[in-house]
């Protein structure tokens, strides 16, 4: 089932509303996990591309296990039926601050990361060209938590030229999957950023340890015309966001959040959507009112409608259609966001 469509199609209207043009309908995109798929490239190339022949998203992102950098490093994880297809990550290699000198330089060309550039060529060749593609990248500090299973702020303390030697290889291999990335033809990347939120680390210590080294995954995906920030969390650093030097940064906003609130910076577009319990919904008609409710809040060429995080593996596909078809009713209210401060 397709949503009828009226107006610029996909990149073009993608890129009209990031560069802050007024368009009639927002741009609107949807992604899942893909567990088990998501172990093998051509599985996770397959499982996408369904995905977005179902729901004709926008653009499209490949979304692969959060452990999809890491097991090269050695690290272990499994599936344990999360609601929302999210792994079981651990234990990680590194215990012992005197480990973080001795990770390993990684070619994404082999191993594990290989299976990901296949996924991303074929994903990319099997859509149009109009269909933007942008691919996830887990930033360093996320990796480096995952890698020492949560021993990372003790070692800050402890250790901390270790530390910062051990992120600056995973940057190095960072960048070296970005620039690999970048060879598959993808249209952008999607840098989760797990911990620039209060509950995991304060703004100052995040600012120092963990944005110089998300600043290089950034500049290593410049000139891409569809780079994404995720912030995650339910606090996130809004403050920082800016600082990162990308045009579109997604998280998942709280009801009470009004975009003058969130960002300074006009320049900056905005991307979140409804939470998981809303998309669970049995209603698909509660879903459109919800999604009409928050296109009332988050007017504004520069705004795209997506998954608050991502789609729970429950929710029923009629309800992403009903978002879906919100997104794409025109609406006269769409404003440039100073104007709806």
């Amino acid at each position: 089932m397709h949503t009828l469509r009226q107006g610029p199609r996909y990149r073009e209207l993608l890129s009209n509303v990031i560069q802050g043009e007024s368009m009639p309908i927002a741009p609107v995109a949807f992604w899942r996990h893909h567990p088990i798929a998501d172990q093998d490239g051509v599985a996770l190339a397959e499982s996408t591309i369904a995905f977005q022949r179902r729901f004709d998203c926008d653009f499209v992102k490949i979304t692969p296990a959060s452990s999809f950098q890491l097991r090269d490093y050695g690290l272990t994880d499994r599936w344990d039926h999360d609601p929302l297809g999210r792994r079981t990550l651990g234990p990680g290699p590194v215990e012992s601050p005197q480990h973080w000198w001795s990770l390993p330089k990684l070619d994404p060309h082999t191993g594990f990361l290989a299976r990901y550039l296949e996924c991303a060529v074929r994903v990319r060749s099997a859509l149009p060209a109009h269909i933007p593609v942008v691919q996830t990248v887990f930033n360093p500090v996320f990796q480096a938590t995952a890698l020492s299973t949560g021993g990372l702020p003790h070692h800050l303390h402890t250790a901390p030229e270790a530390v910062r030697a051990g992120l600056t290889r995973i940057a190095e291999n960072t960048v070296a999957l970005i620039s690999a990335l970048r060879d598959c033809g993808i249209d952008g990347v999607f840098l989760a950023s797990q911990h620039v939120n209060a509950e995991s680390m304060p703004e100052a210590v995040y600012a120092d340890w963990a944005l110089p080294f998300d600043r290089d995954c950034i500049v290593a995906a410049e000139g891409l015309p569809f780079n994404m920030l995720h912030l995650h969390g339910q606090r996130p650093h809004l403050r920082l966001a800016n600082r990162f030097g990308v045009d579109l940064v997604h998280f998942a906003a709280p009801d009470d959040l009004l975009p003058s609130q969130a960002f300074r910076s006009s320049r900056v577009a905005l991307s979140t959507g409804l939470l998981g319990s809303d998309l669970l919904s049995t209603e698909p008609d509660h879903v459109f009112r919800r999604t009409e409710q928050l296109l009332d809040r988050w007017k504004g060429p520069h705004f795209v409608l997506a998954a608050g995080c991502v789609v729970p593996l429950g929710a029923p596909d009629q309800n992403i259609d009903a978002a879906i078809a919100c997104a794409r009713t025109p609406r006269p209210d769409r404003l440039r966001l100073a104007e709806c401060a």
